[in-house]
């Protein structure tokens, strides 16, 4: 099986293909779409869930960011759900932590308090955190690092190699939403040993960060945020021992996520390719999060 991009799939019309579809499916690929039926189609980038997805019923499987609903997660949660589902969610990425080592700074060994960096252009979520960060009392300010770019994209911001140390030594991420509730940083933070704060609107059933609920992940919620400064002013003066718990929960259940989607990626691969005539069938086993003790 070949991973395609889009320049070359419509030409291609390949026997079996893994597609990456950034900004949802064109009309020229659906058309391609309903005469492969062994293509995994990975659907990115759909951040107002609102893409056209009728040529999911076209492919073998489907791989797609920003969470539609709980069907989506079901082989996240029960091993039954494996042969039978088709759509899978999977997180929006986490940059390019991968040129990172793991994080090894203990919860309660960080020094930064909180940190923030990013972009807040065309994102008022964003904008009013920020704002109200800057007017904080200069001790909660002093605990922690605000880094905000003035421009869209990534583009002047800092490199991987640069924010990274500073999430392995920071307790708090608050996440105000950007494009979408759901961004890289969301999981960077996971992936950090940081703990997340998000607004409580973002994580409900139905929304869109609803996994972190659901995969059962531990986080701090607020209801608005102008309750930010207080509630860090509250975190900095009360004890912070069980957050050292949270961390390593945090951190058995994002590794057992990601274990999952890498083994069920492949599984369909195989499998896509098996029905294409192109590989003995193969079956890869699948640890699921029932096993992992986390529940």
């Amino acid at each position: 099986m070949r991973f395609h991009d889009r320049a070359d799939f419509s030409a291609d019309k390949p026997t079996c293909s893994m597609l990456l579809a950034v900004w949802g499916v064109t009309p020229e690929e659906a058309t391609v779409l309903a005469n492969l039926p062994q293509t995994v189609l990975v659907h990115a980038s759909d951040e107002q869930r609102d893409h056209d997805t009728s040529s999911y019923s076209s492919v073998s499987a489907v791989f797609r960011q920003h969470f539609k609903n709980n069907e989506t997660l079901a082989y996240l949660l029960d091993n039954s759900m494996k042969s039978k589902q088709r759509v899978h969610w999977i997180p929006a990425g986490y940059g390019n932590f991968k040129v990172m080592p793991a994080f090894q700074q203990s919860f309660s060994s960080r020094g930064l308090l909180w940190s923030w960096m990013g972009s807040v252009v065309d994102k008022p979520e964003r904008y009013q955190m920020v704002e109200l960060m800057r007017s904080a009392d200069a001790e909660i300010m002093d605990k922690g690092l605000l880094l905000v770019f003035d421009v869209m994209g990534g583009q002047g911001s800092k490199s991987p190699t640069d924010y990274s140390p500073i999430l392995y030594d920071t307790k708090f991420v608050p996440l105000p939403a950007g494009t979408s509730p759901e961004h890289f940083r969301v999981w960077e933070t996971l992936e950090a040993g940081c703990i997340p704060i998000v607004l409580k609107q973002h994580t409900e059933p139905d929304a869109v960060l609803w996994p972190l609920a659901a995969l059962n992940f531990k986080y701090i919620t607020l209801e608005e945020w102008s309750k930010l400064p207080q509630l860090l002013a509250t975190l900095q003066q009360s004890g912070q021992s069980r957050f050292d718990d949270w961390q390593a929960h945090n951190n058995r259940k994002w590794a057992a996520v990601k274990e999952i989607i890498s083994d069920t990626v492949a599984e369909q691969v195989c499998k896509a390719a098996s029905k294409a005539g192109l590989v003995e069938s193969k079956v890869l086993g699948t640890a699921r999060l029932r096993n992992h003790g986390d529940h």
